[in-house]
């Protein structure tokens, strides 16, 4: 599903998780497929955790996993900044997650956090665009954390 809908978009190509481990290292065509997209004009920005902020410092205790999720960001980091074109844009995000947003043009997957439960183990929901309430809820919410969120440093030292 996760590279369908990558393989689909056009367009723009929106990520907001902390880490998002799981589709660089169990879709092996997602980092050149989004690499390509980039190339070919399609807006992809990327929001992760900020491995230095408090937010992921609390969902590591929350999780009781010591630093595994800003082991998992630093990872992501490393992935993207070594594979992505210069219009990719990456920016590090310090905010409460309450959901990870994944957006495909007018498709979106909506992964729903709860508390103590790890992000695979939590519902999701596909959205498409078809009156536009929900889908532009969660547009809102990704508008608002970029907004407030800094560029990636780690990311560009890398390119």
């Amino acid at each position: 599903m996760w590279t369908e809908l990558l393989r689909n978009a056009e367009r723009s190509i929106e990520l907001l998780a902390f880490a998002g481990l799981f589709l660089t290292e169990e879709h092996p065509d997602w980092l050149p497929t989004l690499a390509a997209k980039a190339e070919r004009g399609a807006r992809v920005r990327l929001l992760l955790g900020d491995p230095n902020g408090v937010q992921l410092s609390a969902r590591d205790a929350e999780y009781r996993i010591g630093d595994g999720v800003a082991g998992r960001v630093a990872a992501v980091l490393t992935y993207y900044g070594q594979r992505m074109p210069n219009t990719v844009e990456v920016r590090l995000h310090d905010t409460p997650l309450y959901n990870s947003i994944y957006r495909f043009d007018d498709e979106m997957i909506v992964n729903v956090h709860a508390y103590g439960v790890l992000a695979a183990y939590t519902p999701t929901m596909h959205l498409r665009r078809v009156d536009g309430a929900y889908f532009n809820t969660y547009i809102e919410s990704y508008e608002r954390v970029w907004a407030g969120a800094r560029s990636s440093e780690t990311v560009t030292e890398q390119r």
